[in-house]
């Protein structure tokens, strides 16, 4: 190819690349204000009327609109953990329970622990719309699982984004 066809080529395609990574960075603001407006009018209520998927994509949502980097592991075959998130310099795993008419028990603190080390992660949380046996918040002391229940729950929705900052450094570190 001559130098002066690359040289036209640089000339047309670069003003095109900047354009392209403008609208990528406007549109990309543009998603995460409507988002994080959507997030802030959800109750626990709002959650409650969830399936269990769809309690997964509100916290994955909900953690994407506070800028942290978050992952969904695969629908089965997830070791336990139903988001990774990246928190300051520690991998967290979530396992995500919605429940309607009991509390949360052992067998979700055996599975994220599972989790936390098949993921080779720093920390293991359990979130639920419910709240969980007496047993299981001794096992998840004993294994150092953050549980992050009904009550927890809201108050991170009904939070201001500064408290909800607050309140994600508590349970994650």
């Amino acid at each position: 190819m001559g130098k002066k066809l690359k040289l036209t080529l640089s000339i047309v395609f670069l003003p095109i690349t900047i354009l392209f990574l403008l609208f990528k960075f406007v549109y990309k603001w543009i998603e995460k204000k409507i988002l994080q407006k959507a997030i802030s009018k959800i109750s626990i209520m709002d959650i409650d009327g969830l399936d269990g998927h769809g309690f997964e994509d509100f916290l994955y949502l909900f953690f994407r609109s506070l800028n942290i980097n978050v992952k969904k592991t695969k629908t089965s075959r997830d070791y336990g953990a139903d988001l990774i998130v990246e928190y300051k310099d520690k991998v967290i795993v979530i396992q995500c329970k919605l429940y309607f008419n009991h509390s949360v028990g052992n067998s979700a603190i055996q599975e994220i622990n599972t989790a936390k080390n098949y993921y080779l992660a720093d920390k293991g949380v359990v979130i639920t719309n419910s709240y969980f046996t007496k047993s299981a918040i001794s096992l998840s002391n004993s294994n150092d699982i953050t549980l992050i229940d009904r009550l927890g729950m809201s108050n991170l929705l009904s939070s201001s984004r500064a408290d909800v900052n607050n309140l994600l450094k508590l349970y994650f570190e």
